[in-house]
């Protein structure tokens, strides 16, 4: 899959997901946010993200040539990655499972990440999104 197929993907995906919300909020108690977010929603920074893919992006990107595997595997935002499992509907004890592990990782968005990519790994995720 490539990363513009995954971003026609996630245009279909319902905005608000309750469990990816409830793992924010969960995530800002335990440390506050040092700056506010741009977007209004994960949805949105995964059209963000994905509408500057194919290009050097924000983040001056020195290889654009990249899967959605590729995507899904290195990006360092836990509520983003949360939620781009728990909308295309992944069961809800699998996402709930894939926070509970996210929330005791080292309080790093890598490990964060790391724990629910181990619960929730692209290949699955990538069936669910094929059904849609």
């Amino acid at each position: 899959m490539t990363p513009d197929t995954l971003r026609r993907h996630v245009v279909k995906l319902r905005e608000m997901q309750p469990i990816t919300e409830h793992f924010e909020r969960s995530l800002t108690s335990l440390s506050p946010p040092s700056r506010p977010s741009r977007y209004r929603s994960q949805k949105q920074h995964w059209l963000c993200w994905l509408g500057e893919y194919d290009s050097p992006g924000f983040y001056g990107r020195q290889n654009w040539n990249r899967s959605a595997a590729f995507v899904y595997n290195h990006l360092i935002c836990a509520p983003m990655v949360l939620w781009l499992t728990e909308a295309p509907k992944v069961p809800n004890e699998v996402v709930r499972a894939a926070a509970s592990e996210a929330l005791r990782a080292p309080p790093r968005a890598g490990s964060q990440c790391a724990a629910i990519r181990g619960v929730i790994p692209w290949t699955d995720l990538e069936r669910r999104l094929n059904q849609l």
